[in-house]
Order: structure tokens, then sequence, then C-alpha cells
């Protein structure tokens, strides 16, 4: 049916018309394709799998995943909803929930769901990670670096190691707000932190060069000098 609409369109509509008809046609069998990819195979394993065991919360998170993969943002909160029915004391899924909602762009429910998590896991890095970029995302600098302190605090008491680019979010969160001098203090740790030994092993280092070549610390700190100038050339590269 949609081969034969298409010739037809190609035949009686101008060609500014049929170009969108044919593209259209042709995003709708890009979504077909994709409906039968990896993708959807696990998807209805994990149904089959709810159809056999019955209700497991671990089967409709793990369903959710698979959803929020897709950006299918709706299906994949009902299933974490589903899973947080199911198994009520299982704070993980209230990161799960979090995470989605980041991902779709409901800051302010991604910190509801962020609360609850932080009830039972006080110094969860990625957590408060989610909660600085969400109130980030909501213009609430000053609670955004609230955050980000702390959850490179925890990373420091965990002897973990931080990806080069909180702290450039860090920084940059602290521009804005006009904490020029301990924006400045923030890049000058990650440059530390980037030189500790001899480098050539050492992770972060490593992710400073693959991840972050083109905001190396130190161009970090000239562009923050050139904002602070007028020139404002924190955007990103």
């Amino acid at each position: 049916m949609i081969q034969t609409t298409k010739l037809e369109f190609n035949v009686l509509l101008p060609s500014g018309k049929t170009a969108f008809v044919t593209f259209l046609v042709l995003a709708l069998c890009s979504v077909q394709v994709m409906a039968h990819g990896p993708g959807m195979e696990k998807m209805d394993k994990i149904s089959a799998l709810l159809a056999e065991q019955g209700d497991q919360g671990f089967l409709y998170a793990e369903r959710g995943h698979v959803f929020m993969d897709n950006q299918q943002w709706q299906e994949a909160m009902d299933d974490f909803n589903k899973a947080v029915q199911l198994d009520p004391g299982y704070v993980e899924y209230d990161l799960d929930r979090a995470r989605l909602a980041y991902s779709a762009g409901n800051y302010l429910r991604a910190l509801d769901f962020i609360d609850l998590f932080l009830l039972r896991h006080v110094n969860a890095t990625e957590a408060l990670l989610i909660r600085a970029r969400s109130y980030r995302e909501l213009g609430q600098y000053q609670l955004a670096v609230i955050s980000y302190e702390m959850a490179l605090t925890t990373l420091s008491i965990a002897d973990g190691k931080a990806s080069p680019e909180w702290y450039i979010e860090f920084a940059e969160t602290l521009l804005l707000i006009g904490e020029i001098n301990k924006a400045l203090q923030i890049l000058v740790v990650l440059e530390q932190l980037a030189h500790e030994g001899d480098g050539s092993q050492d992770p972060l280092c490593l992710r400073s060069v693959s991840h972050c070549e083109s905001r190396r610390p130190s161009i970090r700190r000239a562009e923050i000098a050139g904002y602070h100038c007028g020139h404002n050339s924190l955007s990103g590269r």
C-alpha cells in the first residue's frame, strides 16, 4: 500500500511535494526496520518472560531500559513505575526514573526521583550529578554548584576517578554565578589530577586527552579569562 501511494504521488503532484511524500515514506520504512531490530527482539523476549513468570519488577525495569534506549519515554516510565509498584523497597528504580526524566527533559521530575533515591544513598555520585545537571538546566545555578561540589567530594572520599567533563561543567556553572576565581581553581585541580604520576596510564589523564582535547583545562582557563573580559567562548566546541 505504501509503495503504490508513493508511485501515484510521483505522477500526480508537483516535484516539490513529491520529494516530501517520498521522504515521508522512507521515514516510515526506517521506523519499520527499527521496530524489528535487536532492541525489539529483546523487548519481545522480556514480554514473553513476563507472560510466563507473571509480574516481576526486574523484568519491567529491564524492558523500561529498552524503551528508554529507543527514546520511548512514556512507555519506559510506565514500566519503571510498574517495577516500583511490585518492588517498592528497591530504590534503584528511582534512579532509573531519574535518568529517564532527565533524558526526556523533565528536569523537575528528575529532581523528585533523585530526592527519593538520595534518601537511601546520600553519597551516590551519579545521583548527585543528575541533580546538579537538572538544577543547571532549570537555571538554579547556586543549587547546581552545591550538588557538583558534593558529587566531586564523594569521589574524593571513595578514591574514585571523575570524568574531566564534570570538572569543566562545574567550572562553567561557577562562571554563570560570577565565581571566576573558584572556576579557575577547579580547572587547576583538574590539570593537577590529569598529570599525577607519569600520566601514561592514568585513566583521568587519558580521558583528558581523548575526550576533552579541544577543551583542555589550560585552554578553558584562557576562555574563562576571555569571558571575564566580555568575550564569551564557553559554549563548547
